[in-house]
This record gives C-alpha cells, sequence and structure tokens, in this order.
C-alpha cells in the first residue's frame, strides 16, 4: 500500500469513527421520532398530534446533529492531522458558529450551509492548523529559549486559522451556491420518471457520505416530489412505500441480511438494535452502526437496491394492478402497513414483502464480505505468508474484532500498521538466560520475540498488543515454536542440554490443532512452555488441552504470578512444575510489607513443590534478597539482557557467569 493509499484509508477511518460515535445521537433522535410519529398511525383523528408540533419535535435532531457532527469530525480528524484534539475541536467548532452567522440567512440556508460547514471547513481549517503548528514549531526549535515559547506555538496557528478560516466562509459559500444551482438546472431539465431517480440517487450518494441526502436534495432542488405518479399516489409518497423500506437504502433488507448471513457478533448487535427503527423506516442507527457511511463494500446494494426496486416498483404500478385512494399516511409506517392504509389491498403488502425479499438478497453477498473483512482475514493472511507458514495455519485461526466497532477500525488500521512494519521488517528470536542459583549457571534460556528493523537495529515486541488483540496470537506462537526447534537442533549440534522456555498465549492453548502440533514436535525434548495463570481457567476447552500436553509428559510453567488477578488457591490444583513470580512483586521489596509478602509466596510456592524463578531481577539488591528467599533460578537484566541465540549459548557455555552490570531493562 502507498503511502497516499494508506492516508486516504486512514481520513476514511476516523471519518466513520466520527459518525460512528454520533450512534447516540441518531440513537435520541430516532426515538423522539418514532414516539411522535408513530403514534399518529395508531391514534384516533381526534387524538391525533398536530403537524405543528410535529415540525418543532423533528427540529431537535436538526438542532443537535450539525455541533455534535462537527465536534465529533474534528475531534478524530485532529489525531489524524496530527495537532491538540482540544484545541481543534475549539477550532471547528469556532469556525461553525461563525459560519452559522455569516451566512444562515434562513431555515433552509441555515441548514444546507450548516451541513457543507460541518463538513469541510473543519477538514480545511485542521490541515491549516497542523500545516502553520509544525512550522511555528520549527522555528521555536532553532529560535526559542527553554518552554516559553510553547504556548505561542499553540495560540499563535489557532488565532491566524480562525482568521483565515473567516475569510474563506464567503467564497466557499458562494462556490457551493454555484454548483447547487448548476445541479438544480440540470435536474430540473430531466423528465419527470428519469428526474425522480438521479433525484433518488444523488440522495442516496449524499447520504453515504454522511449528510441527510433527502433534506439536502430537497433544499437544492425546491423539494417538488408532490406530482402524481398514478392517481392517488405521489412521487414523495412512491419514494417513501417502496424505495424507503427501512429508510434510506432500504436499510430494512440490510438489517435482516446481517441477521440471515452476517457472524460478525457486532455487526448483528447493530442489526437488532437498529432493525425496530427501521421497521418504522428510520435508517440512521443502521447508517451509523454498521457504519454504511464511506463503507465501500456496502456502497454498490446501498445504491442499487433502491434502484431495482424502483424500477419494479414503477413498472408494476403503471400495469395498474393497484389502486390508490389518496389516504394521508405518515412516512413512518411500517412496511406493509403503509401499503395496505394507501390500497386497502393485501396483495399489495406480498408485493412489498416480495421488494424486500429482493433487496435483502441483493445486500447478502456484500455482508458477507464485510462480515469477513472485520475480522481482518486479509491481514491474517499476509501475516502468516510474512513469518512463511503456508497452510499450517487453518481457517479455524480466524480474528475475533468483538466489541465496540469504533474498536474495530480503530484497531484494524493499527494491525494493519503493525503487518505493514512486519513485512518490510524482521522478526527474530533472542533469548534470555535464566542462572541456576544452587550450582550457579545458566540451565535455560527463554524465547523472546524482537523485531529487526531495516537499519539493522532490534526493536522489543512493541506489536504483540496489538496483535493478540486481532487475534493473531496462534499465528505468532506457531512462528515462534518453528524457530525454537530449528535453534534446539543447533544447540543440540554445539552438545548443549538447556532448557528452552517458550511463552504461549492462552488461545494458543485453547486451539486443539495447535497444541496437537506442539505434542507431536515437542514430545521428548528439553522445553517448557509457559501461559499466565488466567490460561488455567479458560473453560473446558483450554483444561482438557493442557490435560493433553501433561500426558505426553511435556512440561508446563506459570508466567507472571502475582500480576493481575492471582488466586493462591489454584496453587494446590496448577499442573505445573515451576512458577515464576512477576517482577512487579520484586519491584515493591524496598518496603517491609513487599518484602514479607515476596518471601511468604516463595516460600509457599517451594513447600508445595514448584520450582521458583524470580523474574525481572535488575539490581545487585534484588538480586541479592531473591537468593534469601530461596528462589530456583533467577532471571533478569542483573543477570543477562535478550541475545541472540548464538550469545546465549556462549554465556551459558562460560563457567560461572557473572552477572552482567545493572541495567534498565528497555525491551520486554
Amino acid at each position: 500500500m502507498t503511502l497516499f493509499a494508506r492516508r486516504v484509508s486512514e481520513f476514511r477511518i476516523c471519518v466513520q469513527e466520527a459518525f460512528l460515535s454520533l450512534l447516540p445521537v441518531a440513537l435520541l433522535s430516532s426515538i423522539i421520532i418514532v414516539l411522535i410519529n408513530g403514534l399518529n398511525i395508531f391514534l384516533p383523528n381526534q387524538y391525533l398530534i398536530p403537524d405543528t408540533l410535529l415540525v418543532e419535535a423533528g427540529k431537535i435532531p436538526a438542532l443537535i446533529y450539525p455541533l455534535a457532527l462537527t465536534a465529533a469530525l474534528s475531534y478524530y480528524l485532529s489525531g489524524f492531522f496530527e495537532v491538540d484534539r482540544v484545541s481543534g475541536v475549539l477550532l471547528a467548532l469556532t469556525t461553525y458558529l461563525m459560519a452559522q452567522q455569516l451566512v444562515g440567512n434562513g431555515a433552509q440556508e441555515t441548514s444546507f450551509n450548516a451541513s457543507l460547514t460541518v463538513m469541510i471547513l473543519p477538514i480545511l481549517m485542521l490541515r491549516i492548523f497542523a500545516t502553520m503548528s509544525r512550522l511555528l514549531r520549527s522555528i521555536a526549535r532553532q529560535h526559542a529559549q527553554g518552554a516559553v515559547f510553547q504556548p505561542v506555538t499553540l495560540i499563535v496557528p489557532l488565532t491566524l486559522t480562525i482568521l483565515i478560516g473567516a475569510a474563506l466562509i464567503y467564497p466557499l459559500y458562494h462556490l457551493v451556491e454555484a454548483l447547487t444551482q448548476g445541479i438544480a438546472y440540470v435536474l430540473n431539465t430531466i423528465p419527470g420518471t428519469l428526474g425522480v431517480a438521479i433525484w433518488s440517487t444523488l440522495a442516496h450518494l449524499i447520504w453515504f457520505v454522511g449528510f441527510h441526502g433527502t433534506n439536502v436534495m430537497s433544499m437544492i432542488t425546491g423539494g417538488d416530489l408532490q406530482s402524481d405518479i398514478i392517481p392517488g399516489l405521489t412521487w414523495q409518497k412512491f419514494l417513501e412505500v417502496f424505495i424507503g423500506m427501512g429508510g434510506v437504502g432500504s436499510v430494512l433488507g440490510l438489517a435482516l441480511a446481517i441477521l440471515l448471513t452476517a457472524k460478525d457478533r457486532y455487526m448483528r448487535a447493530v442489526a437488532y438494535l437498529g432493525l425496530p427503527f427501521a421497521l418504522f423506516n428510520i435508517s440512521e442507527v443502521l447508517i451509523f452502526g454498521i457504519p454504511i457511511i464511506l463503507n465501500r463494500v456496502l456502497l454498490i446494494p446501498f445504491l442499487l437496491a433502491p434502484i431495482v426496486n424502483f424500477t419494479i416498483a414503477y413498472g408494476v404500478l403503471k400495469l395498474g394492478i393497484f389502486e390508490f385512494g389518496g389516504a394521508s399516511v405518515p412516512w413512518v409506517a411500517p412496511v406493509g402497513l403503509n401499503g395496505y392504509l394507501l390500497t386497502g389491498s393485501s396483495y399489495m403488502v406480498l408485493f412489498q414483502l416480495f421488494l424486500l425479499a429482493t433487496t435483502t438478497a441483493i445486500y447478502a453477498p456484500f455482508v458477507c464480505r464485510y462480515s469477513r473483512t472485520q475480522s481482518s482475514t486479509e491481514l491474517r493472511e499476509a501475516l502468516r505468508a510474512k513469518l512463511h507458514l503456508g497452510d499450517a495455519i487453518g481457517s479455524d485461526y480466524s480474528q475475533k474484532f468483538y466489541g465496540a466497532q469504533s474498536f474495530i477500525l480503530r484497531s484494524h488500521r493499527e494491525t494493519r500498521q503493525v503487518v505493514e512494519d512486519l513485512r518490510r521488517n524482521d522478526l527474530v528470536l533472542h533469548y534470555q538466560p535464566k542462572l541456576d542459583i544452587r550450582a550457579n549457571i545458566c540451565t535455560s534460556i527463554e524465547a523472546l520475540l524482537r523485531i529487526q528493523m531495516q537499519d539493522g537495529t532490534v526493536e522489543g515486541p512493541y506489536f504483540l498488543d496489538t496483535l493478540e488483540k486481532a487475534g493473531f496470537s496462534v499465528i505468532l506462537d506457531r512462528w515462534v515454536c518453528d524457530r525454537v526447534l530449528e535453534d534446539m537442533s543447533r544447540a543440540d549440534t554445539l552438545g548443549s542440554d538447556l532448557m528452552f522456555s517458550i511463552n504461549l498465549n492462552p488461545e494458543s492453548f485453547a486451539d486443539g490443532e495447535f497444541v496437537d502440533y506442539l505434542i507431536q514436535q515437542f514430545t521428548g525434548k528439553n522445553v517448557v512452555f509457559e501461559i499466565i495463570e488466567r490460561g488455567f481457567i479458560g473453560g473446558s476447552g483450554i483444561t482438557k488441552n493442557i490435560k493433553k500436553l501433561l500426558a505426553a509428559g511435556i512440561r508446563l510453567s506459570v508466567d507472571d504470578f502475582g500480576a493481575g488477578y492471582s488466586n493462591l488457591g489454584r496453587l494446590t490444583t496448577l499442573p505445573v512444575d515451576e512458577i515464576k513470580i512477576d517482577k512487579s512483586l520484586l519491584a515493591k521489596v524496598d518496603t517491609q510489607t513487599g518484602r514479607k509478602l515476596y518471601e511468604t509466596v516463595t516460600r509457599l510456592c517451594r513447600d508445595l513443590g514448584y520450582r521458583v524463578v524470580a523474574e525481572g531481577v535488575e539490581t545487585r539488591s534484588e538480586f541479592e534478597f531473591a537468593k534469601t528467599c530461596g528462589v530456583t533460578e533467577i532471571q533478569g537484566w542483573y543477570i543477562a539482557g535478550a541475545l541472540p541465540l548464538s550469545e546465549a549459548l556462549a554465556f551459558a557455555r562460560a563457567p560461572a557467569p557473572s552477572p552482567a552490570p545493572a541495567e534498565t531493562a528497555q525491551l520486554v
């Protein structure tokens, strides 16, 4: 992926995150609309809510939405442009309010220009603000003394950008006005049916970029859809009843397609949440929640479904099969009910259900494809190819991107960046020696992941957390195990009998196929697999697989004991030979309470028959204290850091190795 393509992708994700954050606003406005408008469907005529009240209630979301969208867009795009988020939001809101004062001269103009202000000006202003801030910071680094100049590098660009924004508002407004007048002129010259079809398609495209396409198109063209398509049915009602089933994009079909075909939990949760509103033709929950906005996969069905429905419905109605009595039916009337109220025919209900089934069928393959992309299969395959694992990692290892959709989008971007880093650079294994206290020799080494950059430098595994959250742990663990097997062969050739330790993620122990691989490759070898304590309570699958490993004679060790959640009672039942005390406990031994705790935990583990390893020993005082506690082995930078295999083997062969000078551990 080129730098430009990556930036475009990151920008798109930022915009999607901004609209996704507006889901509560969309949900609130949808509830208001359903409660106010929906009641009129079922209330007797004498109790109907007046139209004036409906209009006023409808203004509530319109007042909230532009400001909320301005704040959301500026917040996420501030991160994209690498500027202070608070300053970015302040800048965008200031620009928006200025635009409202300068060009908001009427209800329609205000609403339309608010939309344009929200989308265009914050992006322009943030880009200008970012450029000016970087320029001024560069000047400050060259000429400023100390930190005195830092406030200026924020205030000056912010002030200048606001002034530039004020100067751009009128030119932007007139440019947009000229464009919309041109669009209106072209649309008004196109004959009725084709003109309405184009009108509807453009409205959907505007929805796709995040604005209320129906309102925008109505303001551009004057909104005259009151002429009859056939006697008793206006174009506006035609679009509401046959094209907007579930709202814009016929998204009721989208919700059904998700529930029928998608496996992604988040998509299904949004479909369940949005379905009740889609029944009342309110689409915002689905549009913001999936999201459809700037969603390249769902763009085609989002446009195609309304076009297909338009074509079928127009053809059938022109045959004169149904008669319309001109009844007044609210736009929130559910699919089927609105058709029945307009015609009094149950066949109309069947016809609408046919259109709904057609829409669902159109969405279904695209939903399946999008659901797969949300599981990051593409990135999983790229990582597998980079690590040369072939088909050893099967489809059962698909990534589990569950949780909030904003996390999905953000994590997908972070994961893609990490995979790109791994593609350009190389994963390597280093080994950290463990010192046997009694024999004063190195008896085992632990495999630790590192990344070797193109310039030859070696960095710690900053990528682990991202790839683990993305569900790629098994792929990484398989690569580590393959490399350790190769290194064990090299060590055997040199006559070494070192024990190799491999730290595996609990997800790997949960995978039966991976556990079978471990048994096949490591049975009878001098190896111990480390697993954190929560791995032993990960469910029946992990428990079953751990028993299989133990039955094969493979040794296990508890890693990071004492970090986070630890259950002392479980020490009596853990099926392991070794317990590694987390360095967080050792870091507290400078207090009397901390020393007592460490002594008690190590003594308890010894009394229960476990080998005890002190992790994270970085100073001589920690080394001496751990010795007095009777630990079996000591591991940490005071003994040795993580070393390439050849250096680790040389360290182990050296007689009575001396501890390294105290250093600060920089790689984990």
